[in-house]
């Protein structure tokens, strides 16, 4: 199973893939929002880790589409963004997100989130289990949900 990383910062996005794949998580990057579309539909991930700010769309657009499409509907979404709108995280929440986080970004609370949000999302059902859940490898990370040193900050619904 594949991750689908949508962020038009390459550099991120490389850097994302990289440590996805340490834990062996497959990878596949788009870096606008029509190609990040496409490739949901095509691949259909485990999970979507989706900036919102990006060329073709907005990362909104994305999450509207992928959530009302049959293929994508039920697939964990997480939003990675720059923006300073307060009320951002609510606002992505409520349209369907799974987690939010303010770049910049802390790369242990994203991991532990994908591997809660796969694992909770019945993939592994599928003969697919989160590297790195009790149902993987035995080693559970802990998830701060009250945010990170370094202004990042997540959001679970």
């Amino acid at each position: 199973m594949d991750i689908l990383i949508a962020d038009d910062d390459q550099v991120l996005a490389n850097l994302l893939s990289a440590r996805l794949r340490k834990l062996g998580y497959k990878t596949v990057v788009a870096f606008d929002a029509m190609q990040a579309v496409m490739l949901a539909m095509k691949v259909i991930p485990a999970a979507v880790l989706l900036d919102l700010g990006m060329p073709g769309g907005t990362g909104i657009e994305v999450l509207r589409r992928l959530r009302s499409s049959n293929r994508t509907s039920t697939v964990p979404i997480v939003v990675l963004t720059g923006t300073i709108e307060s009320d951002m995280g609510d606002r992505v929440l409520e349209m369907g997100a799974d987690a939010f986080f303010k770049k910049p970004l802390d790369f242990e609370e994203i991991e532990a989130t994908l591997r809660r949000l796969i694992d909770d999302s019945g993939v592994k059902h599928m003969g697919f289990t989160a590297p790195g859940t009790a149902h993987g490898d035995g080693q559970l990370s802990r998830v701060n949900a009250t945010g990170a040193p370094g202004g990042s900050s997540q959001k679970t619904r």
